[in-house]
């Protein structure tokens, strides 16, 4: 090959070379540009590399410690549970963070519950094997206060006469309680596992928040059977390895944490693992108040066995229930849709069939789209026609709006991704440019997606990380302009994103506060109940008033708080502050607007949490720790830490009065006792 060619070679490769080259910088320059025109400036602030193993549920955004800053409390799959800091990812200080979990999984977010009544609240990690651990804010394990789950016990001989039972007809075997005598021989206990969120929640209607309510799959662990010097053969009565597959069941278990001792359990649905539709509770359940009576709540949660069952207060299934379909996935969405006043139920199947019931079980529509979804479903009015449409990603990186009136496409939707989408869609605020919210989503290719809701801005930023769990949002990071956006990945790290840029407004702006608080996201879901992003919902705002108050010393407080609601029919709500797990008052209002209220003291010094809680009478639950509900049961919460010093007060009135009685004492020791009374008195004349 002579010297000519070769040239002619290199010129051809090098040609080609800037052909490819200039439409990817086109493309960069392009989406740059884009970036820019919608106000997105998004940078990682920071990262915490917690763990080798992913993060298998959401973190929990709160203020544990109760200095008035943001924690973010974390446990991924296995090796630790950690605290740290919202504002660099640091370890909280002062503290025996992290706790070692080196031989448990965690499918399970954390949760916070004051199991040892001093006002503070303390946290709960759910491990899948069924044990609930407690620790102090400050890392000490309570070794106290600890609870397991309790096996069920099923025939031996089940499989051979059914492929797969559900209630009523799963009673005659499986077994809540342990049978007795020779039954015992022919029934195998199952072990407990718990692979979703529990609902922490007042489910009685008795006014205290300590009922927990647990979507339990109860199957054999390999491991147990294989383990070296394992006798858990001689356990099960004999059982071969070869047929452990054949038992698993769904149910769900609600324990008492104040005394942590079950309430009642119940069994759902039992088949064998392999079969098509396996009996596995994968997904948190949902507590409601259908009735809309502020009565004792109702449980909505669905099955891998494809049921979907309405369970009251004591775990009886109710009439009609349950329905049948696919494998379930995803928690159940409830909330009222088209605004007549009653609860909507949205089911998705894996086939993706997706379902809308009414609360009496009937269906109100049906659609199917492509792809399926392993985490559920959203609500966001996204055509501001005041009607809540149901938001849907896909593993097939298609994201769906339907509308709630009707199940119908809405038009320009889906939007498509082209790569799988393992968690719901977060709607936040993070646009300097335009007021329109904002849809944030992670790809399985490690892009993170911002496309604001009227489909008018989309771009992506490249992370190089994916996640299983939800995106979460707060004002995480002082110093940083508007929200921060919290990544939990599947290699175990935590990264905070946001502006690098200073705030816009140096001024306190209460109203600017209201709205970031309205389009934050601290958990998985809002409130234990709450799917809801935007304005048709309850919102409650402890305002900057009650807020900046940290020490009481009197017998009582106010306490300010705003509530908000876009709904069709707002109100009634009734309003429950707690200091930790005591409840200090209950009241109600007729509607939204500004309330001032006084509240009794905690009646012992102490440091510790104010919770509101909001429900309305569907009991829609919303939080801001104080924490508030409506009638429906959707919960809002909100909460501050707040020190009580009312004996300290008492003792200082003392003080003063002490100089004044020591002084009267030696006048009259020194003088003698007057001929008139010492002190002027007055009484009522027999006269008139």
């Amino acid at each position: 090959m002579n010297n000519q060619t070769i040239l002619l070679l290199l010129l051809f490769c090098f040609t080609r070379n800037i052909e490819n080259i200039e439409p990817i910088s086109s493309k960069v320059q392009s989406e740059r540009v884009e970036k820019l025109r919608c106000g997105y400036n998004i940078d990682t602030l920071w990262t915490a590399e917690l763990a080798h193993s992913p993060f298998a549920a959401a973190p929990l955004i709160t203020d544990v410690d109760g200095n008035g800053k943001h924690e973010i409390i974390a446990a991924p799959f296995s090796e630790s549970f950690t605290v740290l800091q919202g504002q660099n990812g640091q370890i909280l200080h002062h503290s025996s963070w992290p706790a070692v979990n080196l031989d448990n999984s965690v499918h399970a977010s954390p949760l916070q519950f004051d199991i040892d009544h001093d006002g503070m609240l303390d946290i709960m990690f759910i491990l899948s094997s069924g044990e609930l651990r407690f620790y102090s804010p400050d890392g000490q394990r309570l070794k106290d206060k600890t609870y397991q789950i309790d096996p069920v016990y099923v025939s031996k001989a089940w499989y051979q006469y059914e492929l797969i039972l559900n209630a009523p007809t799963i009673d005659k075997y499986a077994f809540v309680e342990k049978p007795k005598g020779d039954e015992f021989q022919h029934v195998v206990p199952v072990d407990a596992h718990v692979l979703s969120t529990p609902v922490l929640i007042d489910l009685n209607n008795d006014k205290r928040v300590e009922e927990l309510v647990i979507s339990v799959s109860y199957f054999f662990e390999e491991d147990d059977f294989l383990a070296k010097g394992s006798n858990k053969k001689e356990q099960l009565n004999g059982l071969k390895y070869e047929d452990i597959g054949k038992f698993l069941l769904s149910g769900i278990t609600v324990v008492n944490l104040t005394t942590l001792e079950p309430l009642w359990t119940k069994v759902l649905d039992l088949t064998q693992i392999t079969a098509e539709f396996p009996a596995y509770n994968l997904f948190t359940p949902t507590v409601v108040d259908i009735q809309g009576d502020f009565s004792p709540l109702e449980i909505v949660l669905g099955t891998s066995a494809g049921n979907l069952y309405l369970l009251d207060h004591t775990g009886q299934v109710k009439d009609g229930w349950p329905k049948s379909s696919g494998s379930i996935h995803g928690q159940i969405t409830v909330a009222d849709l088209n605004g007549d006043d009653t609860l909507d139920i949205v089911a998705i199947d894996t086939s993706g069939d997706v379902v809308c019931y009414n609360s009496d079980g009937k269906t109100q529509w049906e659609i199917q789209i492509t792809g399926t979804s392993t985490a559920g479903s959203r609500l966001y009015d996204v055509n501001n026609d005041n009607v809540l449409d149901v938001i849907i990603t896909t593993n097939v990186g298609d994201i769906f709006a339907l509308d709630g009136m009707n199940g119908q496409i809405l038009p320009n939707w889906p939007v498509k991704l082209g790569k799988k989408i393992s968690s719901n869609v977060l709607v936040t605020k993070i646009s300097t440019a335009h007021t329109t919210p904002d849809m944030l989503v992670l790809t399985d290719d490690g892009y993170l997606h911002v496309i604001s809701m009227d489909l008018k801005c989309k771009t992506k930023f490249t992370l190089g990380e994916t996640t299983l769990v939800q995106l979460l949002a707060h004002d995480l990071v002082e110093g940083s302009d508007g929200l921060e956006i919290l990544v939990a990945t599947n290699d175990g790290a935590l990264i905070c994103l946001g502006s690098s840029q200073g705030p816009t407004d140096i001024f306190i702006d209460e109203e600017k506060d209201k709205e970031r608080l309205k389009y934050s996201l601290q958990s998985e879901t809002k409130s234990p109940n709450d799917f809801i992003y935007g304005y048709i919902k309850p919102n409650l705002y402890i305002t900057r008033y009650s807020r900046i108050e940290e020490e009481v010393t009197g017998s009582e407080f106010y306490l300010e708080y705003d509530i908000s609601d876009m709904s069709k029919k707002a109100g009634p709500y009734e309003i429950r502050v707690y200091f930790g797990f005591h409840l200090l008052q209950n009241t109600s209002h007729a509607g939204p607007g500004l309330y001032s209220v006084k509240v009794p003291a905690f009646n012992e010094p102490s440091h510790g949490h104010i919770i509101i809680v909001m429900r309305n009478r569907h009991g829609m639950i919303v939080t801001d720790s104080y924490t508030i509900s409506n009638r429906h049961g959707m919960i809002v919460t909100d909460s501050y830490t707040i020190r009580f010093n009312r004996l300290i007060m008492e003792d200082l009135q003392w003080l003063l009065v002490t100089p004044f009685i020591a002084m009267l004492i030696i006048l009259l020791v020194l003088h003698g006792f007057p001929m008139k009374d010492l002190l002027p008195y007055t009484h009522q004349s027999k006269t008139r």
